[in-house]
Order: structure tokens, then C-alpha cells, then sequence
């Protein structure tokens, strides 16, 4: 239902009618009421037509604008820089080295792909 309350406010807060938005994203204009009411599920390509349509990134059907987005599983993403500077963990963990080969590996690939790092 998130998606079919954004949908239809993203739709609202735009200068296009309903009609225009639904010819330009290949719909029929009952086909784009059901998706704002929540009565259809919108396929990947559906909300990719409508972000083109609307002028906005497919994230926002997800997440309202400068809202970060809920990633609770995610483990923060570490720069290749960072890597560079990584401390050694504690001596049996034997995590460390893994990333330093890992960092490594990367460095190597985009040396190859014609792009240096320090």
C-alpha cells in the first residue's frame, strides 16, 4: 500500500493529467488508478516507465525524498580507501589480512581497467 499512496501523490504533484501519465508510461488510465489505489502491483518496469514519466528516481516509490532507506541486514560499505588503512585485528581473527588480499585484488582490477589509485 506504500507504494500505491506514493504513486498516486508522486502522480498528483505533477504537472502531467492522469491521461498524459498513463499514455506516456503505456498504461490506460483505468490501469493507473488501480495502481494508485493499491489494487495492482506495479511490475519493476511499470514503476520505471512512471519514474521516467515523472521525472523522479525509482527510489522515491520506495522511500520518500532524503529519507534513508531501512537496510537493516546491510553492513556498512567500506571505501577502497579505507581499506588501505585498515589496523590489524586481534591476532586470531585472521579477518584483516582477508581484506587487505581483497583490497588488493581490487586495486589490481582497476590498475588493469586503466584507472590508479595511490
Amino acid at each position: 500500500m506504500e507504494i500505491a499512496r506514493r504513486i498516486g501523490r508522486l502522480c498528483a504533484q505533477s504537472s502531467l493529467s492522469r491521461g498524459a501519465i498513463a499514455r506516456q508510461t503505456g498504461l490506460d488510465s483505468s490501469s493507473l488508478s488501480r495502481l494508485e489505489a493499491g489494487e495492482a502491483v506495479p511490475t519493476w518496469e511499470i514503476l520505471d516507465r512512471l519514474a521516467c514519466t515523472l521525472n523522479v528516481p525509482v527510489s522515491r516509490f520506495f522511500v520518500e525524498e532524503g529519507e534513508a532507506p531501512v537496510t537493516p541486514l546491510l553492513t556498512p560499505r567500506v571505501k577502497l580507501e579505507d581499506l588501505e588503512t585498515l589496523q590489524p585485528a586481534a591476532p586470531d581473527s585472521g579477518r584483516a589480512p582477508k581484506l587487505r588480499t581483497f583490497a588488493n585484488e581490487i586495486k589490481a582490477v582497476l590498475t588493469l581497467a586503466g584507472r590508479k589509485l595511490r
